[in-house]
């Protein structure tokens, strides 16, 4: 073992280098790590550190990779590798052992028959045990009065699924009194953009160059198993490599056959390394792609944090439980730079400093405990397939048990690290950032607005420009007008990339979204929109896309389950923020929009009325109420409020003038894609704010400033509203 000084993302780690005797040693061991990625989930007893005294268990956080599974393209591989295998066998060019292994691979490629993708019974029994060992480990978790519940959620794909009721086999029963919740679905996807930079020109060169020079095993190295199989038949290496890639899934399978044992160590040696350099520039710590890698990590790791934070306020959760894939958990732990991955792997050997086999095997998981006393202290210890692990510059208690409050600063600390601002935007970004601080002296609350997205007609930085801007300035709450989409082909790819937008650009503040006609109903792109009853976001899904979005705080109509309008509060600056959802009377054929009367009578009632004495209303929508040709019930309402007179809706008139303490701030609203203001009678002002996307009238000039739209709104103490915009647009004051 080497000990290796390396630079991740600024930072330097200290790691110990595997070398080649030590990987070939593992081989040996057990043959399937040769299979990289694809490897099995190997468990050794361990031994863990006692927990601190004190302390007890009672909150756990768990991400994984689904188990063993079948190839997800077995038919394709073996029709290929069984028909070069039997036309060599009709002329008589192979040895016993190759018409053996040619027999073994005809069985694999019977059981993949209508199996493609599906998990094993391998795959199942992996994390049954996982789990059963941590309940094991810690029983206190599931034990507890105040905490019953058991969320586990999965991505629709039918493995993850699988996965996950493995998982729950091992949990204890339902007799323990455990709640549990179980969803799969489109808000786990993951999702990246094509034109990701950090992917593109030297990086894929890089992975070329390596790939196929470095890592390729030569003809030399290959010379045992070619006499090994074949008789008067030169396989070339290419061919070689894909008998080893067929027989490699066997370590996964329910059938008793292994065909890795044709295959000589030294030679499962050559092939991992050139197999594992694919997954280590996809997943792994490889230096030129790593930065692009981790990026899309940094979702899952919010996420983790944010079900942390609801956990430790009462939501009543003992156990949150994830289940995704190795294009998840990889990128998840390359940011998160702890275990195996503090560290760089380089071009010259990556798989020595990065070893797939461990790091990103079948069921790699991740797990967070969380431990507290009788004070409420919490700590948490992180394990890496059942292993303890360290966080990188953290002080510990016993070694690897760590403070929540640096752990969660750590995390949100990586998160921050992946931000990337254009060039041009740096110089622009400092003056914009010295306006709006200049603004904050004299605020009562600012919040950043941003409207109409429409992915995929945008060029995608408002996240990351948002993200710099609240680095520069503080933390703020973000105002989403709606629309994140304008139109998708695959219903599942629409749905990845809405989530994927709003995940970068939240940050790590919460966001008031308002829904959107895009939001809900999908336009095809061809003036024909796309109804409930086709492609389009189902009411409920997006409700619950919503409610994972906004503030735990935020306050909805329960009895209105699938509509989305809600109320906001931040009672140290008396503002609250009202959200319309200005598409619940949606129609099928012609989207005509507006509130139904249960939702207007709800903000009139609880948002309006119930506002708490002093408090200044901010409404929130994405269809204006003012200047539209058909006037709504709403813009009557918000007209009699911003008067303080009476406002009548069926048999119940409502009084404002009742609420003479309260006041309309301002409306800001979304749609019409241009800015533009009118007044209510009152005087107060609608804001209508200009779409953030790229639409040929907007005429964007991308790799400018002007290729991206949205406002800074700061709510000053003489009763201004001040915004300062960021992209194309002006500054303007109300």
């Amino acid at each position: 073992m080497l000990l290796l000084v390396t630079e991740f993302f600024g930072v330097k780690c200290v790691a110990q280098e595997m070398n080649d005797e030590a990987i070939l040693s593992a081989i040996k061991e057990h043959p399937y790590r040769a299979a990289a990625c694809h490897s099995p989930y190997y468990w050794q007893e361990t031994e863990y550190t006692p927990v601190p005294k004190g302390y007890a268990a009672f909150y756990i956080s768990h991400f994984g990779r689904h188990g063993s599974r079948y190839q997800t393209r077995g038919g394709e591989v073996y029709d290929t590798v069984v028909a070069l295998l039997d036309s060599l066998h009709a002329t008589q060019s192979l040895t016993p052992e190759g018409d053996s292994l040619r027999m073994e691979l005809r069985h694999i490629q019977q059981a993949h028959v209508g199996m493609d993708g599906m998990l094993t019974k391998r795959g199942a029994a992996e994390h049954t045990g996982i789990a059963s060992r941590l309940a094991a480990r810690c029983p206190s978790v599931f034990h507890q009065k105040d905490r019953k519940i058991v969320s586990c959620t999965s991505t629709s794909v039918q493995r993850t699924i699988q996965s996950m009721a493995g998982f729950m086999a091992g949990l204890p029963s339902a007799e323990s009194g455990l709640d549990f919740h179980v969803g799969c679905g489109f808000e786990m996807v993951n999702f990246s953009r094509p034109d990701d930079k950090s992917m593109k020109g030297e990086v894929l060169d890089s992975l070329i160059r390596v790939e196929e020079k470095a890592m390729s095993p030569t003809e030399s190295e290959l010379m045992g198993l070619q006499s090994r199989l074949f008789v008067g038949y030169k396989a070339s290496p290419n061919v070689l490599f894909s008998l080893f890639q067929a027989s490699s899934s066997a370590g996964c399978l329910d059938i008793k056959v292994d065909p890795l044992r044709f295959f000589p160590s030294e030679e499962l040696l050559a092939f991992y390394k050139k197999r594992d350099v694919a997954f280590n520039a996809k997943y792994g710590t490889f230096a030129p792609t790593r930065f692009g890698v981790a990026k899309s990590g940094k979702k899952w790791l919010r996420l983790i944090i944010d079900d942390a934070d609801r956990a430790l306020d009462g939501n009543g959760h003992c156990a949150d439980f994830r289940f995704a894939h190795d294009g998840n958990v990889g990128p998840t732990m390359n940011l998160l730079g702890i275990g195996g991955y503090a560290f760089s792997a380089y071009e010259d050997a990556p798989y020595r400093y990065w070893q797939s086999f461990n790091q990103i095997c079948m069921a790699s998981n991740l797990q967070l405990e969380f431990y507290r006393n009788v004070k409420s202290d919490v700590l948490v210890k992180a394990l890496f397939n059942e292993k303890e692990v360290v966080f990188p510059g953290l002080e510990a208690i016993n070694g690897v048990y760590f403070k929540w409050n640096d752990v969660r600063r750590y995390i949100i600390g990586k998160c921050e690290e992946v931000r990337e601002v254009p060039d041009y935007y740096v110089p622009y970004l400092e003056e914009k950032a010295d306006r709006i601080r200049q603004l904050q002296k004299s605020e009562v609350d600012g919040f950043y607005f941003i409207t109409d997205m429409h992915f995929p007609i945008n060029y995608g930085n408002s996240a990351t420009l948002i993200e710099t801007l609240e680095h520069m300035t503080g933390k703020r709450l973000i105002v989403y007008g709606g629309d994140v989409l304008t139109y998708v082909d695959d219903f599942n790819e629409g749905m990845a990339m809405q989530i994927s937008a709003l995940e970068q650009m939240r940050g790590v503040s919460p966001i008031l979204w308002a829904r959107g006609n895009h939001d809900i109903v999908n336009y095809t792109g061809k003036k024909k929109w796309i109804t409930k009853e086709r492609k389009t976001l189902p009411a409920w899904e997006s409700t619950k896309l919503l409610e994972r979005f906004r503030p735990a705080k935020a306050v909805s109509n329960e009895s209105d389950p699938y509509t989305s309008y809600f109320y906001y509060d931040c009672p140290g600056k008396k503002v609250r923020y009202v959200v319309f959802d200005t598409i619940d009377t949606v129609q099928d054929d012609n989207m005509q929009s507006g509130l139904s009367d249960t939702q207007l009578r709800w903000i009139v009632e609880e948002a309006i009325l119930g506002a708490p004495r002093g408090f200044g209303l901010v409404f929130v929508s994405h269809i204006p109420f003012l200047g539209e040709k058909r006037r709504i019930s709403a813009e009557i309402a918000l007209s009699a409020f911003s008067e303080h007179s009476t406002f009548k809706l069926g048999e119940t008139t409502y009084d404002f003038a009742s609420r003479q303490d309260l006041r309309m701030i301002c409306v800001v609203c979304g749609h019409k894609h241009r800015d533009y203001f009118l007044k209510f009678p009152g005087g107060q002002t609608q804001i209508n704010v200009m779409a953030d996307c790229n639409y040929d009238e907007i005429k964007r000039v991308k790799g400018t400033v002007e290729e991206q739209s949205f406002d800074y709104v700061s709510i000053s103490k003489d009763g201004h509203v001040r915004t300062v915009r960021i992209g194309k647009g002006e500054d303007r004051e109300f």
